[in-house]
């Protein structure tokens, strides 16, 4: 036997010293990369470098996962460990951090590596500290302590608001005017197809417990830094953001329409997000099972919402984001006023029909709006402005969220949708009669590229 091993390893090790020459010659050509890599990574290398938007999809898919986490398992898990609806809603603080990712913003403008890539370099360390955030929830338990699993929600939201930010910033860089609605829509996207592997992954592992959950959870942060390290976003490209202070950044609102923007904005998000804090309360309330409850709201809802975004890119590039945005707030006052009437004793139906199409609405929003910020963002300071817009926007949508339930504690269930479809008609009249010329030229703007890809003027809508 001996004999018949060292025969073995000669052989081995003659063959190796006969094919070291050919390795050489293909690694000095560059080959040999794609001798060793399988098919399947040659693949996804080849889908990542088609363009800028297969990365920003591919990020923005991986960072919505850890959100939706955040989002629908750790309150499920909080709930089911028996919390009151006081300790659950505590979840919305550990989002704030996302809101205020103005104050570092600047850093990610102005600093990475030239070798990685300014936001390359970002996006892909920041996975690496997901990979540590999820790491932490395996020395936390929902059943043992709330806060702790809180508290390590909101760091986990630090760094993906990084990872969110960098990659934000490169979508404003990288793409032309004409493809940002397009950016947008993938975001939304994105954001719909990570709520549909989480809401699998839980229906697969969920019962047998929190730490099968976390463990899951882990693998796929895992796969995440795979694909981001394979994805070349800016790679090569050094850092060339202007250098400016965290709060520095609100001079954006100096801009006549950055405040106007955000205004308008602020009154549309009254009128289609008021009542979005009340999808539990509404589904629990018409005698749905936990189980039901994390189908519909992870999977349905999700669902539902990428429906919305792919119909609404292509409506807002053909009829520009006003007319779109009008249907919307008439689609959102008519959903609310029906729901007020029927929320009496709300039945699964009831509850099925809010989720859902809040879901659509809300997504599709979110598409034609945000082609809208990012249309009006300085390039030199993207990532810094698109941030600081969007924490204000973000701060106001939380305060939408606990203000929502509030007003149903105290006037009753009906009364958050009755006054979401008030204010959604009076924001669709506004935008239809009262909006300004200069307002209503930044809706319709359809923005071109010139024959060096570089942006042109925008040309209002006829």
């Amino acid at each position: 036997m001996s004999v018949t091993i060292a025969a073995s390893t000669a052989c081995r090790l003659s063959t190796a010293a006969s094919a070291q020459p050919m390795v050489s010659r293909l690694a000095s050509s560059g080959i040999s990369g794609s001798v060793i890599k399988s098919p399947m990574v040659q693949g996804l290398e080849q889908y990542l470098r088609k363009s800028p938007l297969t990365s920003i999809a591919a990020a923005f898919l991986i960072q919505s996962i850890a959100t939706q986490f955040i989002l629908h398992v750790v309150p499920s898990f909080l709930r089911k460990a028996g919390y009151p609806p006081e300790i659950v809603g505590l979840i919305f603080l550990a989002f704030m951090p996302y809101a205020f990712r103005f104050a570092w913003a600047p850093l990610v403008d102005r600093y990475g590596s030239a070798r990685m890539g300014h936001r390359r370099s970002w996006i892909v360390l920041a996975q690496v500290g997901v990979m540590v955030c999820a790491s932490l929830f395996l020395l936390v338990d929902p059943v043992e302590a709330a806060l702790p699993v809180i508290a390590a929600s909101a760091l986990l939201v630090v760094v993906v608001a990084t990872q969110g930010t960098a990659t934000g910033g490169y979508m404003v860089t990288a793409l032309a005017p004409a493809s940002r609605v397009g950016g947008a829509s993938i975001q939304a996207a994105s954001a719909g197809l990570a709520g549909l592997v989480v809401g699998v992954g839980l229906y697969l592992v969920g019962d047998l417990g929190w730490r099968p959950v976390i463990y899951l959870f882990g693998m796929l942060t895992v796969l995440g830094l795979v694909v981001l390290v394979m994805a070349p976003f800016d790679r090569g490209e050094p850092a060339g953001g202007a250098a400016v202070s965290a709060f520095a950044s609100f001079t954006m609102f100096r801009r006549p329409e950055v405040r106007g923007l955000l205004g308008a904005l602020l009154f549309i998000e009254a009128g289609l997000l008021l009542a979005q804090g009340m999808k539990p309360i509404v589904q629990v309330d018409a005698g749905m099972s936990m189980a039901s409850i994390g189908v519909l709201g992870i999977f349905g809802g999700n669902l539902a919402g990428l429906a919305g975004a792919a119909l609404a890119a292509p409506v807002v590039a053909r009829l520009g984001s006003r007319r779109v945005l009008i249907a919307l707030l008439g689609a959102s006052c008519l959903l609310n006023a029906g729901l007020a009437l029927n929320l009496g004793e709300p039945s699964p139906a009831v509850a099925v029909t809010f989720v859902l199409c809040s879901s659509l609405i809300s997504f599709a929003y979110f598409t034609a709006s945000r082609s809208l910020v990012l249309g009006i963002c300085n390039t030199q300071r993207a990532a810094t402005e698109l941030s600081t817009f969007l924490c204000i926007s973000n701060v106001f949508m939380l305060a939408l969220a606990s203000i929502g339930t509030m007003i149903a504690g105290r006037f009753g269930t009906q009364a958050p949708f009755m006054l979401s479809a008030g204010i959604a008609l009076a924001a669709a009249i506004w935008m239809m009669i009262g909006s300004s010329k200069e307002l209503n030229a930044l809706w319709d703007r359809r923005p071109s590229t010139g024959a060096t890809g570089a942006p042109t003027a925008a040309v209002p809508e006829n």
